[in-house]
């Protein structure tokens, strides 16, 4: 299995101040992410700044090929509170503070991927062809509800706890 790649860089996103680096020690808001790797790979640290949760999340995902379409199903977990941050929670981030969330997939659909015939398999939509009357390519059902990028961070996920 391929890891997925993260950003081993500092950056600064202008929108929200919020300034980002692969590892510190030092201290900032880390965020644990499901996956085998390098230990200093595992966390995205962010050591300064007022991001909002749904910005992190988002941050991350596409650091990691998660497409827009699967954003929504992932958020940020403190396991120690036993807390999910709603999106729009802001983070006052400096590196005095030392705080450790997890990046998880909080939404799980039953039969998403449709192997059990005994319950409705779950598809999103698939965009109507606006130059084509022709909908017989179109599968029914639709598309699988995720992305390569997301199956593969839940496995990770799910595997974390075993």
């Amino acid at each position: 299995m391929s890891m997925m790649p993260l950003c081993h860089f500092a950056i600064k996103h202008s929108e929200s101040g919020m300034e980002r680096e692969h590892f510190s020690p030092a201290g900032g808001l880390r965020v644990f992410l499901h996956w085998k790797g390098e230990a200093e790979e595992q966390y995205q640290t962010y050591i300064k700044g007022t991001p909002c949760a749904e910005e992190i999340c988002i941050d991350i995902a596409q650091k990691i090929g998660i497409t827009p379409t699967c954003f929504s199903l992932f958020a940020l977990y403190d396991p120690e509170a036993n807390l999910w941050f709603p999106p729009n929670y802001v983070f006052y981030v400096d590196s005095d503070i030392k705080v450790t969330l997890h990046f998880r997939m909080r939404y799980y659909f039953r039969n998403w991927h449709g192997t059990n015939d005994k319950e409705p398999a779950i598809y999103r939509s698939i965009p109507r062809s606006a130059d084509s009357e022709d909908r017989s390519y179109r599968s029914e059902q639709g598309n699988a509800i995720l992305d390569k990028s997301s199956f593969s961070y839940l496995f990770e996920q799910v595997w974390h706890f075993f």
